[in-house]
């Protein structure tokens, strides 16, 4: 299934854009809207696991560019706009296509085929690699875990992990030096009850952290909190869920 977001400042416009997306693609989902840059800072800060965005050049606070000056993304975007001066700027910042409003079905078709065949290219199926009961378990126990890295194996120590991130079915244990390692592990929801809970919580759909790389802890709207983590010079923000707000506060509390 595709997961994807809309950026769109015209409640008429991005509920028609969401209706012609979901007629041309039954599977793809939409998580998120926004009309604003700020919004959409903030979505982007928060590591979504989101395949594509829709976004339109004027915002309700700004031309959409202003998000790219705040937060870096690697997210193939489809531009939607009534202007086509900004065609080269767009294709600069992550544009896979620039569509000019109204949107045709025929166009956004295009749009979307385009990206499908940049997914297939970029998002190859993973190496294989052993089942999960063939996996190692043991290993995590002992305080080591297994990490891939072309053809050899190799194992770190997990006090060694800032966290544990999922994308495009891949995991990758990001350590406190900066660098990034392949967990040679299928899902983090595999992962996740291997790792000893006093010191690794899991944050998101996402993210599973070490205690230890947790810089800052803020209250963020709608009962969420916005959670600051560290990797060497790299930080990332998470968002905790409400649902999860309780639990995370305790296990920080310990």
């Amino acid at each position: 299934m595709i997961r994807f977001a809309i950026m769109e400042d015209n409640p008429f416009a991005m509920e028609h854009l969401c209706q012609s997306v979901k007629r041309l693609r039954r599977d793809y989902e939409l998580v998120f809207k926004a009309s604003s840059v700020k919004e959409t800072v903030d979505f982007l800060k928060s590591s979504p696991d989101v395949d594509l965005l829709f976004m339109d050049i004027e915002l309700s606070d700004g031309k959409c560019f202003a998000i790219f000056d705040q937060v870096q993304t690697v997210i193939p975007i489809i531009f939607t706009t009534a202007y086509d001066e900004f065609a080269i700027q767009a294709f600069k910042v992550n544009g896979i296509d620039y569509l000019l409003k109204p949107v045709s079905d025929q166009d956004l078709a295009y749009a979307i085929d385009k990206f499908e065949h940049l997914r297939s290219i970029r998002n190859p199926q993973p190496p294989s690699t052993p089942a999960p009961e063939e996996l190692p378990v043991a290993a995590v126990n002992t305080g080591r875990i297994l990490t891939l890295s072309g053809e050899i194996y190799s194992y770190i120590d997990i006090y060694d992990i800032a966290y544990f991130i999922s994308e495009d079915n891949y995991v990758f244990a990001c350590l406190n030096s900066g660098d990034r390692r392949l967990v040679n592990l299928t899902s983090l929801s595999y992962l996740e009850p291997m790792l000893p809970s006093d010191r690794f919580f899991r944050l998101s759909r996402n993210i599973i952290a070490s205690i230890k790389s947790i810089e800052s802890v803020s209250k963020y709207f709608r009962g969420r909190l916005l959670v600051k983590l560290k990797s060497g010079n790299l930080q990332r923000e998470v968002i905790v869920s409400a649902s999860n707000r309780d639990a995370f506060l305790e296990w920080f509390g310990r």
